[in-house]
């Protein structure tokens, strides 16, 4: 059996350098580049720090976040969870998550015998860019991913200011 840590050991990659990864990297449109990634892991110290305690995987549901000139959009993995288990909620200048995941059964009496899955409460809690039509926030859950639209305001939105 091949250990999934040791599935790339001795294999040579064609791209070791950093310029070959620069370049592997452009080759790839779509896929999060190194500083995303330091930003997501920035972003999450920061949230353990604001709850004052570390992330439990499953408490503060993973997402991935995309921007157009329309629109942000997010997408939370929140795996076995119902639309009546969450709450979602704008309050400020903050979006807010909140739900629960319930432990699963198991018929005839079957008991759990090994678990890596995580139940009860969780919540993530988001900034608002002041681009944001607040009132045309959209939210679909489906196949366990909750996907978020908030759409910006458009150029149109603003308004002329009389001068006295």
């Amino acid at each position: 059996m091949i250990d999934e840590h040791d599935a790339g050991a001795g294999s040579e990659t064609p791209n070791e350098s950093p310029e070959g990864a620069e370049a592997e990297q452009a080759e790839r449109p779509g896929r999060p580049g190194p500083l995303s990634e330091i930003q997501g892991f920035v972003e999450d110290m920061f949230e353990n720090i604001r709850t004052l305690g570390p992330t439990v995987p499953g408490r503060h549901p993973r997402m991935e976040m995309a921007e157009s000139s329309n629109a942000y959009y997010y997408q939370l993995d929140l795996p076995g969870v119902t639309r009546d288990s969450v709450e979602l909620e704008t309050v400020g200048d903050e979006l807010r998550l909140s739900g629960r995941r319930a432990r699963s059964e198991y018929p005839d009496g079957a008991v759990v015998q090994r678990t890596e899955r995580v139940y009860g409460r969780f919540q993530r809690t988001f900034r608002i860019p002041s681009d944001v039509d607040v009132d045309g926030i959209r939210a679909k859950l489906e196949h366990g991913i909750l996907e978020l639209r908030l759409p910006r305001r458009g150029d149109g939105d603003g308004r002329k200011v009389s001068i006295d």
